[in-house]
Protein backbone atom coordinates (compact mmCIF):
# COMPACT_ATOMS: atom_id res chain seq x y z
CA UNK A 1 0.00 0.00 0.00
CA UNK A 2 1.57 3.52 -0.94
CA UNK A 3 1.28 6.58 1.01
CA UNK A 4 -1.66 8.84 0.22
CA UNK A 5 -2.76 12.37 0.38
CA UNK A 6 -6.08 14.01 2.12
CA UNK A 7 -9.24 12.14 1.19
CA UNK A 8 -11.80 12.80 3.72
CA UNK A 9 -11.27 14.98 6.78
CA UNK A 10 -13.59 13.72 9.93
CA UNK A 11 -14.46 17.16 12.03
CA UNK A 12 -16.20 16.74 14.82
CA UNK A 13 -17.81 19.76 15.97
CA UNK A 14 -20.70 20.79 18.39
CA UNK A 15 -21.28 24.14 17.60
CA UNK A 16 -23.27 24.37 13.76
CA UNK A 17 -22.03 28.14 13.34
CA UNK A 18 -18.66 26.79 13.81
CA UNK A 19 -18.94 23.90 11.30
CA UNK A 20 -20.85 26.03 8.30
CA UNK A 21 -17.17 28.80 8.69
CA UNK A 22 -15.26 25.76 9.01
CA UNK A 23 -17.15 23.35 6.44
CA UNK A 24 -16.90 26.82 4.12
CA UNK A 25 -13.10 27.65 4.38
CA UNK A 26 -12.04 23.71 4.32
CA UNK A 27 -15.07 22.90 0.54
CA UNK A 28 -12.92 26.13 -0.99
CA UNK A 29 -9.37 24.71 -0.11
CA UNK A 30 -9.47 21.16 -0.67
CA UNK A 31 -11.03 18.46 -2.70
CA UNK A 32 -11.24 16.22 0.64
CA UNK A 33 -15.25 15.27 1.50
CA UNK A 34 -16.13 16.25 5.33
CA UNK A 35 -17.82 13.87 7.44
CA UNK A 36 -19.22 15.41 10.43
CA UNK A 37 -20.13 14.01 13.93
CA UNK A 38 -21.15 16.70 16.81
CA UNK A 39 -20.48 14.91 19.51
CA UNK A 40 -18.35 12.13 21.00
CA UNK A 41 -20.11 9.81 21.28
CA UNK A 42 -21.22 9.84 17.79
CA UNK A 43 -17.35 10.23 16.61
CA UNK A 44 -16.31 7.08 18.30
CA UNK A 45 -19.68 5.11 17.12
CA UNK A 46 -18.29 6.57 13.76
CA UNK A 47 -14.86 4.84 14.00
CA UNK A 48 -16.02 1.94 15.17
CA UNK A 49 -18.47 1.51 12.12
CA UNK A 50 -15.42 2.50 9.76
CA UNK A 51 -12.72 0.55 11.50
CA UNK A 52 -13.49 -2.27 13.34
CA UNK A 53 -17.16 -3.44 11.30
CA UNK A 54 -15.43 -6.24 8.47
CA UNK A 55 -18.55 -5.73 6.94
CA UNK A 56 -18.16 -1.73 6.12
CA UNK A 57 -15.76 -1.71 4.11
CA UNK A 58 -13.73 0.38 6.19
CA UNK A 59 -10.35 0.97 3.85
CA UNK A 60 -12.12 3.03 1.96
CA UNK A 61 -13.89 5.44 4.50
CA UNK A 62 -11.63 5.53 6.74
CA UNK A 63 -10.78 9.60 7.73
CA UNK A 64 -7.22 11.11 6.78
CA UNK A 65 -7.12 13.53 9.42
CA UNK A 66 -9.53 14.09 12.11
CA UNK A 67 -10.08 17.61 13.48
CA UNK A 68 -11.43 17.66 16.78
CA UNK A 69 -13.28 19.95 19.03
CA UNK A 70 -12.43 19.46 22.87
CA UNK A 71 -15.05 20.90 24.43
CA UNK A 72 -18.12 18.82 23.57
CA UNK A 73 -21.26 17.25 24.90
CA UNK A 74 -20.80 14.26 26.74
CA UNK A 75 -17.89 12.68 26.11
CA UNK A 76 -15.49 15.22 25.34
CA UNK A 77 -12.88 15.75 22.90
CA UNK A 78 -9.98 15.33 25.38
CA UNK A 79 -11.60 11.68 26.00
CA UNK A 80 -12.01 10.99 22.25
CA UNK A 81 -8.31 11.61 21.60
CA UNK A 82 -7.19 9.60 24.72
CA UNK A 83 -9.37 6.16 22.87
CA UNK A 84 -8.37 7.02 20.01
CA UNK A 85 -4.61 6.45 20.60
CA UNK A 86 -5.06 3.84 22.63
CA UNK A 87 -7.30 1.53 19.63
CA UNK A 88 -4.19 -0.09 17.65
CA UNK A 89 -6.50 0.54 14.54
CA UNK A 90 -6.92 3.93 15.11
CA UNK A 91 -4.12 5.77 16.66
CA UNK A 92 -2.59 6.36 13.15
CA UNK A 93 -5.42 8.74 11.76
CA UNK A 94 -3.59 12.11 12.48
CA UNK A 95 -5.50 13.67 15.11
CA UNK A 96 -5.57 17.56 15.17
CA UNK A 97 -7.24 19.32 18.21
CA UNK A 98 -9.22 22.65 17.24
CA UNK A 99 -10.56 24.37 20.07
CA UNK A 100 -10.90 27.51 21.58
CA UNK A 101 -8.73 26.81 24.44
CA UNK A 102 -5.56 28.38 24.40
CA UNK A 103 -5.07 26.54 27.97
CA UNK A 104 -1.49 25.44 28.76
CA UNK A 105 -2.88 22.29 30.22
CA UNK A 106 -4.91 21.48 27.31
CA UNK A 107 -2.03 21.57 24.80
CA UNK A 108 -0.02 19.78 27.22
CA UNK A 109 -2.72 17.25 27.64
CA UNK A 110 -3.33 16.83 23.94
CA UNK A 111 -0.09 15.81 23.12
CA UNK A 112 0.72 13.72 25.68
CA UNK A 113 -2.15 12.00 24.50
CA UNK A 114 -0.81 11.54 21.00
CA UNK A 115 -2.56 14.99 19.09
CA UNK A 116 -0.37 15.66 15.87
CA UNK A 117 -1.52 19.30 16.27
CA UNK A 118 -3.16 21.64 18.23
CA UNK A 119 -4.63 25.06 16.94
CA UNK A 120 -6.71 27.40 18.32
CA UNK A 121 -10.43 28.83 17.20
CA UNK A 122 -9.91 32.62 16.85
CA UNK A 123 -13.35 34.57 17.02
CA UNK A 124 -11.95 36.90 14.16
CA UNK A 125 -12.56 35.09 10.73
CA UNK A 126 -9.89 36.09 9.03
CA UNK A 127 -7.78 34.29 11.34
CA UNK A 128 -10.18 31.30 11.47
CA UNK A 129 -9.56 31.24 7.99
CA UNK A 130 -6.01 31.66 7.60
CA UNK A 131 -5.41 28.58 10.32
CA UNK A 132 -7.84 26.38 8.62
CA UNK A 133 -5.70 26.83 4.97
CA UNK A 134 -2.43 26.30 7.12
CA UNK A 135 -4.13 23.18 8.17
CA UNK A 136 -5.41 22.48 4.54
CA UNK A 137 -2.16 23.21 3.01
CA UNK A 138 0.17 21.02 5.35
CA UNK A 139 -1.87 17.61 5.67
CA UNK A 140 -2.53 17.92 1.72
CA UNK A 141 0.47 19.41 0.26
CA UNK A 142 2.92 18.71 2.54
CA UNK A 143 2.41 15.66 4.83
CA UNK A 144 1.83 11.67 3.29
CA UNK A 145 -0.80 10.25 5.46
CA UNK A 146 -0.73 6.50 6.30
CA UNK A 147 -2.37 4.26 3.47
CA UNK A 148 -5.81 3.09 3.81
CA UNK A 149 -6.95 0.39 5.28
CA UNK A 150 -6.29 -1.78 8.73
CA UNK A 151 -2.83 -1.29 10.00
CA UNK A 152 -1.02 -4.09 11.03
CA UNK A 153 -1.42 -4.33 14.90
CA UNK A 154 1.81 -5.34 16.52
Amino acid sequence: MEPRRMERILVVEDNDEDFTALARVLNRATAAALIRCRDGEEVLACLDRLTHDVSSAPAQNRPSVILLDLNLPGTDGREVLAHIKRDPLLRSIPVVVFSTSSSPKDVTYCYEQGANGYMVKSVNFSQFEAALRTFTEYWEKAMLLPPRGRAEVR
